[in-house]
């Protein structure tokens, strides 16, 4: 089970709680339970499109009788995604819901937010990926001026964002399934929850 998906059931069992990360850190947070997504018709055209493509596909996965279909669907959806984002990982001012807010035990921030009930943009870190370069965790500086724009915001604050989403990481050998990275499990589990890297330049709640 990734990190957002176990703060998510943590949140379901008790309304005031302690986050607790890979990396041990502890965050005293008290929130709503119930999350409330978005107007779909009120945000930017590029992120309607951006989820009516990943559920086209997660409706699609579904049906799959195999893990080979799976596989093959996922790697369509890498051009669909390409085309959506007009083959430029940067978005701006897109809106969403803040799922998940705290700090690690070096003070810098995490953040995990909701765009559709089933799709997450997560920053993330080399202890809690397992598999990020340094260069490419994406936790929010404790000095870095978006760092003050988290400070009076919590779980279920429908925000507007901005920033880009990471490449997918390569290795030796193996070919890149996405388009954008993300937490992966399985192929079902990229198709049908996926949960994407992302670096946040501007976080701004909606009033």
């Amino acid at each position: 089970m990734s990190y957002a998906k176990l703060l998510i059931v943590v949140f379901a069992i008790m309304v005031a709680f302690i986050v607790v990360n890979n990396s041990g850190q502890t965050k005293t947070v008290t929130s709503p339970t119930t999350l409330i997504i978005p107007d779909y018709t009120t945000m930017p055209a590029e992120e309607q499109q951006f989820i009516s493509v990943i559920n086209e596909y997660a409706d699609a996965c579904k049906k799959a009788k195999n893990e080979l279909q799976e596989l093959a669907l996922r790697d369509q959806r890498i051009d669909a995604l390409a085309q959506v984002l007009n083959n430029n990982r940067r978005i701006k001012t897109w809106h969403g819901t803040i799922d998940a807010l705290g700090t690690n035990t070096e003070g810098d921030a995490f953040l995990s937010v909701k765009i559709d009930p089933n799709i997450s943009i997560n920053t993330s870190r080399l202890i809690l990926d397992g598999r990020l370069p340094i260069a490419m965790t994406t936790e929010i500086k404790k000095g870095d001026p978006i760092f003050q724009s988290l400070f009076n915001l919590q779980r279920g604050d429908i925000i507007t964002f901005s920033g880009s989403f990471l490449p997918p990481q390569i290795y030796p050998g193996t070919t890149a399934h996405d388009y954008i990275d993300e937490f992966v499990v399985s192929n079902q589990e990229s198709m049908t929850e996926p949960e994407f890297v992302f670096r946040f330049s501007s976080v701004n709640k909606i009033p």
